[in-house]
Formats: structure tokens, C-alpha cells, sequence
């Protein structure tokens, strides 16, 4: 029954793949995680297994680690990788947050209207006049449906 359950690897099986582990797109900490499990069955010195945690680690990460004082011991190594994975993580959140999102531009309108015109400071006369009539005859289209409501609901009626 363990022996259908049990998922461990011991000896020679735990040190081949960890000769072959590698973090890829992995966290430090799932990377480490298994890291660990195949370190503690496997037959590896301690100088060999920083030297295999160091060379699974992917590249730009590498990078980031030996920019500072890698330490001897495996488990000070896996916690520096740690905080430093971590202090990353931290740091692209921050940038998701204040970079802008990308949005799908809008199809332009099939309006027969007028494009908005930017940064023009004055209208023709023309073209006030032209607004001026626009507004005034919707605000008298507007009073007018208003007043024929305000008649129909009316109670009392006129005579005519």
C-alpha cells in the first residue's frame, strides 16, 4: 500500500533529478520546495548541493543573486533567494498598478458629424451663429413637447 502512494525518491533516483532540476518560470519558493525534498534524499555534500541550487536557478535571477555575497550554506542561500524573489514579486505588482492598461481603441464613429477639433481657442461667427440656432431650436423643441405633455395630462382641457 505505501509503495502505490508514496511518490518519494531516495538514492540515486533522488540524485538524478536533481542534477536536472531546474526553476523555470517556477517561484524561488516551488522551485526551492522541491529542491529541498530531493536534497534530503539524495547522498550530496553540502558545497554540492548550493552549487546545483545556484545552477537551477534561471538566468535573470542568477543575475540578481550574484550581484551580492552568496552564501556558503544552502539554507541561507535558499532564504536570500527567497526575499530577493519575493522583494521582485513585490516590485512587479507595484509597476502593474501604476503603468496604464493598454485598452482596444474604439472604431470611429459613423457619424456625418463633425470631428472634435483640439487646442482651438476661437469660433467664426459663423460658427457661433450656427450653434446659437442649434441650441435655441432644440430648447424650443424641447419646450414644446413639454408643453404638449404637460396639456394632454392636464385635467383641465380647452375648448375649441
Amino acid at each position: 500500500m505505501i509503495k502505490t502512494f508514496d511518490q518519494s525518491v531516495f538514492g540515486k533516483e533522488a540524485s538524478r533529478l536533481l542534477a536536472s532540476i531546474q526553476q523555470g518560470r517556477r517561484s524561488v519558493a516551488d522551485y526551492s520546495v522541491e529542491f529541498r525534498t530531493l536534497a534530503a534524499t539524495s547522498e550530496w555534500n553540502a558545497e554540492a548541493l548550493v552549487a546545483r541550487f545556484l545552477e537551477g536557478l534561471n538566468d535573470t535571477f542568477k543575475d540578481e543573486l550574484y550581484a551580492r555575497e552568496v552564501p556558503d550554506r544552502l539554507d541561507d542561500l535558499i532564504s536570500l533567494a527567497l526575499r530577493l524573489d519575493a522583494r521582485r514579486e513585490l516590485r512587479r505588482r507595484a509597476r502593474m498598478r501604476t503603468e496604464p492598461v493598454a485598452s482596444t481603441p474604439l472604431a470611429p464613429s459613423s457619424d456625418e458629424s463633425e470631428p472634435m477639433q483640439v487646442d482651438r481657442l476661437r469660433l467664426t461667427a459663423k460658427e457661433k451663429q450656427r450653434r446659437l440656432l442649434e441650441g435655441l431650436v432644440c430648447t424650443a423643441q424641447l419646450k414644446v413637447i413639454t408643453l404638449s405633455l404637460a396639456l394632454l395630462n392636464s385635467p383641465v382641457r380647452l375648448r375649441g
